[in-house]
């Protein structure tokens, strides 16, 4: 028997009714899949640049400076004995460091260090002259310079 388009149609429809349906849904289905993909594929990726990104300025960044350990030990006539642990935690060598020791908000005595390179530490020592009293709080605050920038780091100690 031969069928004209219309007829071959209704011939397609009445044998399977929700074939033409199936047709359409698979590729709107396949569709949304696709887009679906894409959009996890552009949400992983904004992910990952955002990690890389943010290690790649740890890892290459300017100047990051910690303290490692730091102790006041006091002394008799006042005076009292500083040690500070330095650490470079940049990706750069620190060409200076400060550090200074405050007692209620006054600078009491400051002493530099240097260099230090990426990853290293160094131990700053000395001998401050007056205002260390025994059981006293101070502040101490470490500040690294580098070629591309500086950095602080500060702790509070207790002198013994």
């Amino acid at each position: 028997m031969f069928y004209t388009g219309i007829e071959r149609f209704c011939v397609s429809f009445l044998s399977s009714p929700l074939s033409i349906f199936s047709v359409k849904l698979k590729s709107i289905s396949s569709m949304l899949a696709t887009l679906m993909l894409l959009a996890l594929v552009l949400v992983a990726g904004v992910f990952v640049y955002t990690y890389v990104m943010h290690q790649g300025v740890v890892m290459n960044g300017g100047a990051g400076v910690s303290i490692g350990s730091a102790q006041i030990t006091s002394e008799p006539g006042g005076r009292g004995y500083l040690s500070v642990t330095i650490i470079n935690t940049g990706g750069v060598r620190i060409s200076s460091a400060t550090v200074s020791v405050y007692s209620q908000g006054n600078l009491i005595y400051q002493t530099s260090y240097g260099p230090i390179p990426p990853g290293g530490s160094a131990t700053a020592t000395g001998t401050i002259p007056s205002g260390i009293s025994d059981g006293a709080q101070y502040m101490i605050i470490v500040s690294a310079t580098s070629n591309q920038g500086t950095a602080t780091a500060s702790q509070e100690v207790v002198a013994v």
